[in-house]
């Protein structure tokens, strides 16, 4: 299957097999309805849009020395790294 790109343009000119008019007119609920019963597209878990968009929280904490450096010097990324391996931490203890 070959992949076709579009520009803006071209994609004005098309034509849309959709009836805009009955979307729109569907209700919270209906959708919601729909969502739920579609078997290709289960809800995702409060978890699951976590781990999407993970909230990160600006804190202050005091590590040894020895910690910080050693994350340090494998260089850029050396936060997300640590958070990483904190999180991974979080995961295993989590079920427990």
């Amino acid at each position: 299957m070959a992949i076709v790109t579009y520009s803006a343009d071209e994609l004005k000119k098309m034509s849309s097999a959709t009836d805009w008019a009955k979307v729109d007119a569907l209700t919270d609920e209906e959708i919601t309805r729909a969502a739920l019963s579609d078997p290709d597209n289960p809800p995702l878990t409060e978890d699951a849009l976590l781990r999407m968009h993970p909230v990160k929280e600006r804190i202050s904490i005091t590590l040894n020395h020895e910690v910080v450096d050693f994350f340090k010097r494998h260089g850029k990324g050396w936060q997300a790294k640590l958070n990483d391996i904190l999180q991974q931490y979080v995961d295993s203890h989590r079920a427990t």
